[in-house]
């Protein structure tokens, strides 16, 4: 169990996404009061939407609705290795969840260590290093397979696995998206049990009937 530390960076002159003016589409509250990173036109790309449901009876919440854009964002990040846009996903979230789960620490969603290789470092513990609260990554994939090119069928087939460390009892598992929770109900599974409570955030929900983004 670590806490990654937030890195700091000095506030940009220019929006993290389409590298035009801060100030374009925000007001004065929003650049300097709120802090904002990314320009009002691309925010208003972002579809906000709170929503509480529940996985396996574990509530979870999430902050945006999966669409095109975010997903545009999430592959460059991803997949494309762009680490500077860590900030984008949760600049406004950040104090709201490390105030809201002060006492938890943080279980992000294992990634394929092919992946994790290559990327060059953790999506999900740097997407969250901002949250200021401690991690705890005691999964992995036994598969060690990319869920992102896989059915939502044969994404049932994955398997993951605890490692062999001491667990906290208050735990917050995170993703990037929520689809199929197949992923999120696995880890419910190894780490629930009488003694702990689980919560979960996602940064986006995305509905798979509702909702033909592109997957990541």
């Amino acid at each position: 169990m670590n806490v990654l530390k937030k890195v700091k960076r000095p506030m940009p002159t220019k929006c993290l996404w389409c590298d035009g003016p801060l100030e374009d589409g925000h007001d004065l509250w929003d650049i300097f009061i709120s802090s904002s990173i990314i320009c009002g036109n691309c925010e208003a790309k972002f579809k906000v939407k709170r929503q509480h449901f529940k996985i396996m009876g574990i509530r979870a919440e999430s902050f945006y609705l999966y669409n095109d854009f975010f997903s545009d964002i999430l592959i460059q990040y991803k997949e494309c290795f762009d680490e500077a846009l860590y900030p984008i996903f949760l600049w406004r979230y950040n104090k709201y969840i490390h105030y809201r789960y002060h006492d938890y620490t943080l279980v992000p969603m294992p990634s394929s260590n092919h992946k994790k290789d290559e990327r060059g470092f953790n999506h999900l513990n740097l997407m969250f290093a901002s949250c200021n609260l401690p991690f705890c990554d005691c999964l992995y994939k036994i598969d060690d397979v990319e869920q992102k090119k896989l059915s939502a069928l044969n994404r049932k087939n994955i398997h993951l696995g605890l490692k062999d460390m001491e667990i906290p009892n208050k735990l917050l598992l995170v993703d990037d998206v929520c689809s199929t929770q197949t992923t999120l109900k696995k880890a419910i599974k190894l780490l629930a049990n009488k003694h702990r409570k689980i919560r979960i955030v996602v940064v986006a929900y995305n509905s798979p009937k509702k909702n033909k983004s592109k997957k990541t």
